[in-house]
């Protein structure tokens, strides 16, 4: 329940996302840093619709650090 109420859908509809949208969201690491994972990007996004935050508070409210979510 707690993954529903996150993010407003199942695990398995989650991950038929997240095994979907790689070859579209995923971006290459640099050498200044590494790129952001496609999941977060797919937890990021879910969880801005489900609950209509600013993409800057989600990633507070998900616990990702700020060095992350600035290059979403």
């Amino acid at each position: 329940m707690l993954f529903i109420g996150y993010f407003r859908m199942t695990h398995a509809v989650f991950h038929d996302l997240y095994d979907k949208l790689p070859p579209y969201i995923q971006r290459q690491d640099i050498r200044r840093r590494p790129a952001v994972p496609a999941e977060v990007k797919v937890a990021v996004a879910a969880y801005k619709l489900a609950h209509g935050q600013t993409y800057k508070a989600v990633p507070v409210s998900l616990g990702i650090v700020r060095a992350t979510y600035e290059h979403i």
